[in-house]
């Protein structure tokens, strides 16, 4: 990989003092880390004392990629971390100084940490007495939603650096509107605390409870701070501006330490500010840096892009716009639609239009404020019209309420039978109509309905006996298929 003089420069730097690089997107700051990476190694750093840190794990894949392209370097590699993967690694080490000192029950018994899906499982569970006893009635919102909201809440807490107990007061105190809702602030307060009560008592960390443990250990323990402190002799930061206030304090008070660090903030970024980050808190790393570095030259993008990124800029800030250059606005078309189905339409027919043009789908992006399940149905049929596939993602939306993750629960309950959990027709029917290829609901419904047994529901029966005409209105190409999966091509002996 070809590096220039500029980076090389900032990279020669860094290794030597603390660097803070700032500069718009696609101006090869990453690019600059990797030599700042390639600095340390060639000067024999072992990889276990570099520090390489982002904000959040999936903005590290591009030096994962890197890291791995080093094939003739025979020393260690630094991992990719992020302040959560970091605080796992401290709470873990120093467990039995950790538990007492907080409050959980099972001091004999390691930590277990919770990730977005486990934590939603343990809420609902917690939260339910509260339900049935009519619990948020003054607002009209669907359960997950509410309880999705409560873990935000704690979260948002624990990074911003204010108690948990302190949400509900927040929360009235920033409420102007219809004054029903504040009841349901203080019943939300309930849960959280309960919700906290129940991780300690069984020795369960959801990421607020991971953070507040982690920063408060390090304020607190002489002993925790100067091991993690001391563990590594250099840094990389990228990113910056997408991670939390408390980071950065956590960072401003280990830059001293460092033998030489680079800190890559992005101009006009902080994206992931709905889930805590914080580009003007990241601005104070700038200060306890001895050098700073700017980097504003585009490499890839065009000058149509930069001049749309400047007039969304002034927009953006209310400032005045200019006379929009020739061209600049070329890349943009704008559509209104009266009607939600025209507006799906002129969706479809403009992705048709590009996928048509040579355009391969994987290089096009939907994006929606909010994306339903009758939105995404209907993008998804008229996109299987035209033969272009669809792959959809919905972050705020838990995997236990895809229909696929509900299809796959089914087939490892009849692979282990042993469990004894019953297989109803519905649940059956679902798994079909997700595994077998071309399979619409209503033949799944009857192959369900002819497999499932209703004196053991936890056992699918074959379908060697069925008659000719019922295996050809199923069709044969899906009747083999079952008898695939059945007689063992995925699950071996256990369905035999």
């Amino acid at each position: 990989m070809d590096f220039s003089t500029s980076q090389k420069k900032i990279a020669k730097t860094a290794s030597i003092n603390n660097v803070f690089l700032s500069g718009y997107s696609d101006c090869g700051k990453t690019t600059t880390g990797k030599v700042f990476i390639s600095e340390l190694l060639n000067k024999n750093v072992p990889g276990n004392k570099i520090l390489l840190l982002v904000a959040q794990r999936s903005l590290g894949v591009t030096y994962l990629d890197f890291l791995d392209s080093l094939n003739n370097y025979n020393g260690t590699l630094p991992a990719v971390q992020t302040i959560s993967g970091l605080s796992q690694k401290i709470i873990k080490l120093f467990w039995p100084i950790i538990a007492p000192h907080f409050g959980f029950s099972e001091i004999s018994q390691s930590p277990i940490f919770l990730n977005i899906e486990a934590s939603q499982y343990f809420m609902a569970k917690v939260c339910e007495p509260f339900f049935e006893k009519n619990y948020f009635s003054t607002i009209k919102s669907e359960k997950p939603r509410i309880l999705s909201q409560i873990l935000d809440n704690l979260n948002k807490a624990s990074v911003i650096g204010f108690s948990f107990t302190d949400i509900g007061p927040k929360l009235k105190n920033a409420w102007n509107k219809d004054v029903k809702h504040l009841a349901a602030y203080d019943e939300a307060q309930e849960c959280a605390i309960a919700f906290r009560e129940y991780c300690l008592k069984n020795n369960l960390l959801d990421f607020s409870l991971q953070m507040e443990v982690f920063f408060k250990s390090i304020q607190e323990s002489f002993l925790i701070k100067e091991y993690l402190f001391n563990s590594y002799d250099y840094c990389l930061y990228d990113n910056c501006e997408e991670d939390t206030p408390l980071a950065h304090d956590l960072m401003l008070e280990w830059l001293p330490k460092f033998k030489g660090s680079l800190i890559i903030y992005d101009e006009n970024a902080g994206y992931r500010s709905f889930l805590g980050a914080d580009p003007i808190s990241a601005l104070r790393l700038k200060e306890s840096c001895a050098n700073t570095f700017e980097l504003n030259t585009p490499y890839n993008s065009t000058v149509e892009i930069q001049n749309l990124i400047s007039l969304f800029q002034k927009a953006i800030h209310r400032q005045t716009l200019p006379d929009p250059k020739k061209n600049a606005l070329s890349p943009l078309t704008f559509q209104h639609h009266k009607f939600y189905p025209d507006m799906i339409e002129g969706v479809i027919d403009q992705i048709s239009s590009l996928v048509n043009n040579g355009v391969e789908p994987g290089n096009i992006t939907i994006l929606s404020p909010f994306v339903s399940n009758s939105m995404r149905f209907q993008i998804q049929q008229r996109l299987s019209e035209r033969k272009i596939s669809l792959i959809s993602h919905r972050p705020s939306r838990s995997l236990q309420e895809e229909t696929i993750t509900h299809g796959l629960i089914t087939w490892v309950k009849i692979a282990y039978p042993e469990w004894k959990l019953p297989v109803s027709i519905y649940q059956f029917r679902t798994a079909l109509n997700h595994t077998l290829g071309n399979m619409d609901p209503i033949r799944a419904d009857v192959l369900a309905r002819m497999v499932v047994s209703k004196s053991n529901s936890m056992s699918i029966r074959p379908i060697d006996d069925m008659r000719l005409e019922t295996m050809e209105r199923i069709s044969l190409q899906a009747s083999i298929q079952y008898k695939q999966i059945r007689n063992g091509c995925f699950f071996g002996p256990l369905l035999r």
